[in-house]
Parts: C-alpha cells; sequence; structure tokens
C-alpha cells in the first residue's frame, strides 16, 4: 500500500499532517482490498494504527465490528438525497450491527456512518478512553458501556438514547457539541457518589426530549421539548442557553422562548436536520456566547447537512457521451468541500 500525506481531523476544528495509509472498504466492488471493516481490522500486515478505512457507500449493509486498533474509519454521511450536493451516487454507509470500541482502539475516529436499526439494536459501544464519534446518524443511539475518559461527539443526529448499560458505569469529559437530538434521544444520567458520570463542554447542541446531567458548562443549547420532558442540568456555567419557557432561568445570556416559529421559523419544505437552523430573522440570532449563534449551526463547530466528511465531494459529473481518440472525452465534474 503505497502511502501517502493526508490532513487528518483531529476534534473541535484542528488539523494536524501525518503519514498513514488509506484502505477502501466496499462490499459491491471487488476492486476495494476489503469487504467488511473488520477484515480490514484483522489485517495486522496492512492496516496499522493511525490508519484510514474509507467505507464506501453501498445498497448494502455492512455488519458490524469490534475495532481494536486506532483507526479513522470515514463513510460519505446519512440521508444524502434530503440535502444538494452532498453525493453523486447517494448510496450511504450503513453499519447493520454494532461497533465496539475496545482495548487498542484508543484514539479512533468514527465519522459519517448510519447505525440501522432495520435489522436489530445496533449502536456504537464505548470501552475505553479518547474516542470521537463525528458527524455520524445513531438510530439506536449510543452506548458508553465501561468506565471511560474525553468521549468527544460532534455533529451526530441522535434518533435514540445516549446512555449506559450498567449503573456502574463512569465517565469523565463528555464533550457534546452541535449534535441534534431528536424527541426519541433522552439523556439521563444521574450522578451516585461511587459513579460519577461528568460531561465536559456541552455546546450549541439542539435537545428536542429530556435531559439530566452534570456538566463543566452548558452554552449556547437549545432546549425545545416536543413531548412531556423535563431539563436538569447541574453546572457551574449555565450561559446564553435558548430554553423553551424559561426552565433555566433567564441570568447568564440564557433565554426563554413560547413557540419554536420564534427560533425556526416556517420549517415547510426543509430537510430533516435543515429545518433546525435558526430563521434568518429570528430574534435569536446572534444570541449565543461571543456573538454566535445559539443550536447546532452555531459555535466554532457548526453542524454539517447530511453528515458528509470534511473532505472534496464529487456531487455531479456530466459527460455529452461520445467523444474521439483526438480530444478524448469531456468530462464536466462539480465539487464540493465541507
Amino acid at each position: 500500500m503505497q502511502k501517502i500525506t493526508f490532513l487528518s481531523f483531529i476534534l473541535l476544528g484542528l488539523m494536524s499532517e501525518t503519514q498513514a495509509s488509506i484502505h477502501r472498504v466496499n462490499n459491491s466492488d471487488n476492486s476495494a482490498g476489503y469487504s467488511t471493516v473488520q477484515a480490514a481490522i484483522n489485517d495486522d500486515l496492512n492496516v496499522f494504527d493511525g490508519d484510514t478505512l474509507f467505507v464506501e457507500g453501498s445498497a448494502f449493509p455492512y455488519p458490524g465490528f469490534t475495532l481494536d486498533k486506532q483507526l479513522y474509519i470515514i463513510g460519505p454521511g446519512y440521508f444524502l438525497g434530503e440535502n444538494p450536493k452532498t453525493s453523486n451516487s447517494g448510496a450511504s454507509t450503513v453499519i447493520a450491527g454494532g461497533a465496539i470500541f475496545s482495548s487498542g482502539a484508543e484514539g479512533s475516529v468514527l465519522m459519517g456512518v448510519i447505525f440501522s436499526d432495520d435489522l436489530g439494536s445496533y449502536e456504537p459501544m464505548i470501552q475505553v478512553d479518547n474516542i470521537s464519534i463525528v458527524r455520524c446518524f445513531l438510530q439506536e443511539g449510543l452506548n458508553i458501556d465501561s468506565d471511560c475518559n474525553n468521549l468527544a461527539i460532534i455533529q451526530c443526529y441522535f434518533n435514540d438514547d445516549l446512555y449506559r448499560d450498567l449503573g456502574s458505569t463512569s465517565f469523565q469529559n463528555v464533550t457534546l457539541k452541535n449534535n441534534i437530538f431528536s424527541s426519541a434521544a433522552t439523556i439521563n444520567f444521574g450522578n451516585d457518589a461511587g459513579t460519577p458520570t461528568v460531561f465536559g463542554a456541552v455546546e450549541n447542541n439542539l435537545f428536542l426530549a429530556s435531559v439530566a446531567m452534570t456538566t463543566s458548562t452548558f452554552r449556547n443549547n437549545i432546549w425545545l421539548p416536543l413531548s412531556s420532558s423535563n431539563i436538569n442540568i447541574k453546572s457551574g456555567t449555565v450561559e446564553n442557553n435558548l430554553i423553551f419557557n424559561g426552565n433555566l432561568g433567564l441570568e447568564s445570556g440564557n433565554m426563554g422562548f413560547s413557540s419554536s416559529n420564534d427560533v425556526f421559523g416556517d420549517q415547510t419544505g426543509r430537510s430533516f436536520d435543515e429545518k433546525w437552523a435558526l430563521d434568518s430573522a429570528s430574534t435569536y440570532k446572534n444570541s449565543g456566547k461571543d456573538g454566535t449563534d445559539p443550536g447546532v449551526f452555531g459555535g466554532s463547530n457548526p453542524y454539517v447537512l447530511s453528515g458528509v466528511p470534511p473532505l472534496p465531494i464529487i456531487y455531479e459529473i456530466s459527460t455529452p457521451g461520445f467523444g474521439n481518440q483526438q480530444d478524448g472525452l469531456p468530462v464536466t465534474i462539480k465539487i464540493r468541500s465541507n
């Protein structure tokens, strides 16, 4: 495998240049190096810590995997037909199985994939420190399955709970930034004396269900309960949040609202994630900390529609369909980058 230089994304917008190998995973294209993620992980002769697996979009789901190496695992994003200029093929990477981050996986990044519940209950299971889950569609949520620290969850769409299987599981410094938590996705972490569950920076999220947590900071979030829900935040820094009916009080830049139309405007015809952008005429524009917008499209890590990765994306290819030996075949390619 040829060694190439690539910009690896380190969370919170930091970028650093490194040397590593990139491997293709595709379950419907024999030219790819691997047909499953697990086959690539298991190849100790060619796949090493720090390498990248591009898990390409496919009409067929991929089985789950257990990760025991430090890898970057990247898919093309989710619901690519919902938003423009996201993909030429429209095929997403669906993991129809669990993803277990076990010993050896510390420092890994998972990005741009869907965890489907069509064939069962599947979600990432975090068992080690320093894992980053970025721009994923988590249909069955995410399970903090063992004591861990420094888990970063950024720009994801949750359709089920962020939870822990065992009441004895503890964690510290879990970062939540620019995530959408649907009306089916609750966060409910009490703190027993022997099992502390402490979040770090919780910023620029949208919560549509119940939220209970202890965190260092709770800033620039929007809480809009779409059903019977409650909010219980224990933090020394609670500021510039936009909370339905002002349930967190109106100190430190916190604001209340009574109608979602005042915040998001008319959502008719907007995609499933774009509809949560603040209306351009909203009085709450630029009301977050340091003049940013509250909610997922504000802050230093704005939510990216459909979770497309920060890589060049070919979203349109056109050709007249004929050419000649002298001039070749003219091809027009349109590319965007996030």
